[in-house]
C-alpha cells in the first residue's frame, strides 16, 4: 500500500508540475485557448457519441418490439407501481 500512496503522490505532483511549467511557457492567454480547444474537441466527439447512442436506442427498442417506457408496442399502460404495468 505504501508504494500505491508513493505513485499516486509522484504522478499528482508531476501533473502539477507540468501544468504550471505549460501555463507558464504558454501564458494565460494562451492556455486559455488551448483548453478551449481541447474541451471544445472532446464536447463534440462527446455529443456525436450521445446521439449515436439515442438513435441505436430507439432501434434496439423497436426491434425488441418495447416502446417508450419499456411498454410493449400495442398494449396500454395501466396497472399500479411508479413505472405502470401493461398486464
Amino acid at each position: 500500500m505504501f508504494w500505491v500512496v508513493v505513485a499516486a503522490r509522484l504522478t499528482t505532483w508531476a501533473g502539477l508540475a507540468l501544468a504550471a511549467l505549460w501555463l507558464y511557457t504558454r501564458g494565460p492567454v494562451g492556455a486559455a485557448q488551448d483548453l478551449r480547444g481541447v474541451l471544445g474537441y472532446v464536447g463534440e466527439v462527446f455529443w456525436e457519441e450521445y446521439q449515436k447512442a439515442q438513435s441505436g436506442q430507439g432501434v434496439a427498442q423497436r426491434q425488441r418490439g418495447v416502446g417508450a417506457k419499456g411498454v410493449p408496442i400495442g398494449k396500454k399502460a395501466t396497472g399500479g407501481g411508479k413505472r405502470g404495468t401493461w398486464w
